[in-house]
């Protein structure tokens, strides 16, 4: 993740909280969820709002993989929920993704982005990359 987005690891691998920052000093927690490419997905991920942290970031792996970053802003998941058409509760503060959400996002980068959500897709060039 910090060599995709040129940002600085976290001083202590076990703090709490975040595992990167920016150029900005925003502090961005990063997950990852593996699947297979084909199908259905075996795992699924419950985006959390967590506190004191600005971007919440997704590493989607397939097939042993990265197909792609997702950062959510840590305020403003309702509004990426909505786009989802997520009927679940606490969208303000989770997202619990799944696979159709991945193929939305990837599919319309450019409408995540608008709503706030930080896409990066390969080939791992310097358009999709974030500060």
């Amino acid at each position: 993740m910090a060599a995709l987005t040129d940002c600085t690891l976290a001083p202590s691998r076990v703090q709490t909280g975040w595992d990167v920052a920016l150029r900005d000093g925003a502090k961005v927690q990063v997950r990852y969820l593996a699947n297979t490419s084909g199908g259905g997905w075996v795992n699924e991920h419950l985006v959390r709002r967590i506190a004191d942290v600005d971007w919440y970031a997704l590493v989607i792996i397939e097939d042993f993989g990265v197909s792609g970053v997702a950062m959510f802003p840590c305020t403003g998941l309702a509004v990426v929920a909505f786009a989802l058409g997520k009927r679940h509760g606490d969208t303000e503060n989770t997202l619990q993704f799944t696979r159709l959400n991945w193929l939305a996002i990837r599919g319309e980068p450019d409408r995540f982005r608008a709503l706030g959500v930080r896409v990066l897709l390969p080939p791992w060039c310097t358009p999709n990359r974030t500060s």
